[in-house]
């Protein structure tokens, strides 16, 4: 994040941090191979991710997402709500080499 490794996960693993453990925004954040190759990445700017209360009782929100689907599977990112849709669709054989 911002040039500085702040967690490293182990392939088939994950991590969630929060606001609290990251520097202040703007964040670019890159999700790197073990060599270093950027895999996925994205850039979080103050007020990408939000919530409010709409008028039938349910909230309203927006964040900042983006996902790769790489042949030995999917890396997701996210700031405020995570992403769903279609199960991950596979990649081009090699792409997961360091």
């Amino acid at each position: 994040m911002n040039g500085t490794v702040v967690v490293q996960v182990a392939a088939s693993d994950g991590a969630e941090l929060t606001a609290a453990q990251l520097p202040p925004l703007p964040w670019t954040v890159e999700v790197r191979s073990p060599s270093g190759r950027v895999l996925v990445g994205m850039t979080v700017h103050a007020g990408d991710a939000w919530s409010a209360p709409i008028a039938n009782g349910g909230t309203q929100t927006s964040g900042a997402a983006t996902r790769v689907d790489l042949s030995c599977g999917r890396i997701d990112i996210w700031s405020g709500q995570p992403t769903y849709g279609p199960p991950p669709r596979g990649g081009t054989p090699g792409d997961c080499a360091p």
